[in-house]
């Protein structure tokens, strides 16, 4: 009988690593209140890189390419939090940051990508770097009386120009639990 608890117990473990990311979007919501501007990168080394790997990729749709940046963003950052910065580039040399800073950074690097890519990719995307408040099965994690911590949460929300299409991007989320979509209303 205790063999098969166990068994129940690493089956269910097993389940809840393998559907993480539709309990993720099941249970947390993001709502986008306000909009930050997104900055265009000037640092040489750091497009010189994000350069090298564009040209190891071969993504051809919005969704992919937004992938790539969040990927690109997570192995180049660490989550802390209290940043020296949100300013992409800064975090980027620094390689720590809050969800400010890696929604900033994933923001640049997918407008360079867009930038360097225009005439390749199939739908014209617009991104827009989101600052808004997180809900927990409807319960607001978020808002202007919490800690500043649990002030707000950024993130990337990227949607077609053609269609009506669009996802949303946590990319601090990415990097610890490698939930690449987030529903955001």
């Amino acid at each position: 009988m205790k063999k098969r608890g166990f068994k129940l117990f690493l089956l269910g473990i097993l389940l809840l690593v393998l559907l993480r990311g539709p309990l993720f979007r099941w249970c947390i919501r993001y709502e986008c209140t306000s909009t930050q501007e997104i900055y265009r990168l000037q640092d040489e080394v750091l497009l010189a890189q994000l350069r090298e790997e564009i040209a190891k990729t071969s993504a051809r749709d919005i969704w992919n390419w937004a992938e790539f940046a969040q990927r690109f963003t997570a192995r180049h950052l660490r989550f802390v939090t209290n940043p020296e910065s949100s300013q992409p580039e800064q975090v980027w040399s620094n390689g720590k940051a809050h969800c400010v800073g890696y929604a900033a950074l994933m923001g640049a690097v997918l407008e360079e990508v867009y930038r360097l890519k225009h005439d390749e990719i199939l739908l014209s995307p617009k991104v827009t770097h989101c600052r808004g408040e997180i809900y927990l099965l409807g319960w607001r994690l978020t808002g202007p009386n919490r800690l500043a911590f649990f002030r707000d949460h950024d993130f990337i929300y990227v949607s077609s120009s053609v269609y009506s299409d669009a996802e949303a991007y946590d990319p601090a989320i990415y990097d610890y639990l490698r939930i690449k979509r987030v529903r955001a209303q």
